[in-house]
């Protein structure tokens, strides 16, 4: 509770009291509706914050299922502390409905509200997955992509933004915002679809830079490395961000495992991503810029001892660890010790800062940091068997598509759940790879011709295309109407 988080939590509170009041002051639905919608900001704004912040706060309600019980106290309080945006922002969708055609903003009114609500339930699904270990590395399943696969409370979060995210952009479909929302959600689920929605923000506002640093990031995760590099270079044109140098990052620790067997040209390029973090932090203290200097930094110097100059060797070694540690410690105080790799290394470093002084001081106090990184590494040993124990892997999630019909893609209904065809395939327990297909070859790549034509819907060869693979299908099936390859013919 203490310390500038514990202060931001405090104001916080004040701020929603204050709204509380007024609310009850304005006769108006307009207004209401203003205030409403500020009152969802307040609570949404919530996921910057540790969790630790939230340890003596009493926002969480009696929960009954089990992944509930699995997230600590401070988890569960910051979560419910954010769900009551969602309820701010649903009041505020039906303040805005009750108006209807009396009053010609509330299309935009109650698209308003729906994007902000998809922000509120993806923050949400955030930090549940956050505590539930996303983002620990090892070689484990963690990304966001693995642990929606893996909890269902996550799945049905992101479902649920997917829905307000579509509801918004079906009423107002140019809102670059809620694009990239629907982008950042779908990220979870199908990255094809994702990067459409991407690429369709940036047609809308090409000076919006979250949607590029996204679809840069993206490209990184799917080893898409030039293609990457290339998004990453036209956002030094929009804004400075830290993602900018954050990806810069990212790529260059590629390229230095690519350089595998010349040590000269692996640890330059080791050395660069370490300076891609640092600016990273010149902009704001960035947790994953905190992460990566904490980790390139010490990788990025291995010649400890090879030097003729050993004085100058120690002290850059010496500098090194330093450096890591300190850029660990406030990576752990910014994140409340959500990422199980981090606590880790964490309780490693500082089991291994209390052997260097032990080693140079012999005093109390290095045994009693020896200690508390034991302790805290046998405390996340525990938080990992259990986390491993509890999201068991439930399905493969090896596909990257999800395979929408042409119409549900690009105008999703109103109101509703978003088309039953992603939660089915989100479902299953595989998905029938393209070699396993029993058309002819030439016939398997029906997902990759819809979404060409999807991307690039003005280029009618993409159409005809579309229509001709559709058609080898009816030949061989009978799951294809012949309607919607007459669709795609006309569009052509």
């Amino acid at each position: 509770q203490e310390g500038k988080f514990g202060l931001c939590l405090s104001h916080l509170q004040k701020g929603i009291d204050r709204l509380n009041s007024l609310s009850v002051q304005f006769s108006s639905s307009e207004n209401f509706y203003c205030v409403t919608k500020l009152l969802g900001d307040l609570y949404t704004f919530a996921e910057s914050l540790p969790s630790y912040v939230f340890i003596l706060s009493s926002f969480s309600e009696e929960t009954h299922d089990d992944e509930s019980t699995f997230l600590s106290h401070e988890v569960q309080n910051q979560m419910s502390f954010i769900a009551k945006g969602e309820e701010a922002y649903m009041m505020a969708q039906k303040l805005a409905e009750i108006e209807g055609d009396s009053d010609e903003d509330y299309p935009y009114l109650v698209a308003s509200a729906a994007s902000d609500l998809g922000t509120n339930l993806l923050a949400q699904a955030r930090v549940c997955s956050a505590a539930l270990g996303e983002g620990s590395g090892g070689g484990t399943k963690t990304s966001m992509f693995d642990m929606a696969a893996r909890s269902g409370k996550i799945m049905d979060l992101i479902t649920r933004s997917i829905n307000s995210y579509t509801k918004a952009i079906d009423l107002n479909p140019h809102d670059a915002s809620a694009w990239n929302g629907l982008g950042t959600a779908l990220a979870t689920v199908d990255p094809l679809l994702s990067q459409h929605a991407f690429c369709r923000a940036l047609q809308i506002d090409k000076m919006l830079a979250d949607p590029l640093s996204n679809v840069g990031m993206m490209y990184a995760d799917f080893g898409k490395t030039d293609t990457s590099s290339e998004v990453l270079d036209a956002l030094t044109q929009v804004a400075d961000t830290p993602l900018m140098w954050v990806g810069r990052g990212l790529l260059l620790e590629k390229s230095s495992i690519e350089w595998k067997g010349q040590e000269g040209s692996s640890e330059a390029c080791m050395i660069k991503a370490a300076d891609a973090y640092r600016a990273a932090l010149q902009i704001m203290q960035n947790p994953a810029a905190l992460m990566g200097l904490s980790l390139t930094c010490r990788r990025s110097y291995n010649g400890f001892g090879k030097s003729g100059d050993t004085v100058y060797s120690y002290l850059s070694d010496k500098a090194s660890k330093s450096e890591s540690t300190i850029s660990m410690k406030i990576h752990q105080n910014l994140t409340g010790s959500g990422n199980l790799g981090a606590c880790y290394l964490d309780s490693l470093m500082t089991i291994e800062e209390g052997l260097e002084r032990l080693t140079a001081l012999n005093d109390s106090e290095s045994l009693s940091m020896i200690k508390e990184g034991k302790s805290d590494l046998a405390a996340v040993k525990i938080r990992t068997e259990i986390s491993d124990k509890f999201i068991s892997p439930q399905r493969k999630t090896e596909f990257n598509y999800v395979p929408l019909p042409t119409k549900t893609s690009l105008h999703p209904r109103v109101t509703g759940m978003f088309p039953s065809d992603l939660v089915d395939v989100v479902n299953n327990e595989s998905v029938p790879d393209a070699g396993e297909c029993d058309l002819p070859p030439d016939t398997c790549n029906i997902y990759d011709a819809r979404n060409n034509a999807l991307l690039n819907p003005e280029t009618g060869e993409a159409w005809l295309q579309y229509a001709k693979t559709l058609l080898n299908e009816l030949s061989f099936a009978t799951s294809t109407s012949p309607t919607e390859v007459r669709e795609s013919g006309n569009m052509a």
